[in-house]
């Protein structure tokens, strides 16, 4: 878990609450350098969504630009 990460995602003007609550799970997922490997199933329980409703607002978050993935 990144308490730096999560506290820049606090911080940040994400204003779909449903895409900030999974960039903080994915901070939660994450070290310090924002490297992590969740499992989409996991992220997806976490934010209380389907799978594909989480695919979904993954593939948002890559277009807005606050999400890469390689």
């Amino acid at each position: 878990m990144s308490i730096k990460l999560m506290d820049k995602v606090w911080r940040s003007h994400i204003s779909d609450a449903r895409l900030k609550l999974l960039v903080l799970a994915i901070a939660d997922a994450a070290n310090d350098d924002g490297e992590c490997w969740p499992k989409i199933d996991t992220l997806a329980e976490k934010i209380d969504r389907k799978t594909r409703q989480t695919q979904r607002l993954m593939r948002q978050l890559e277009t807005n630009g606050w999400l890469s993935r390689e």
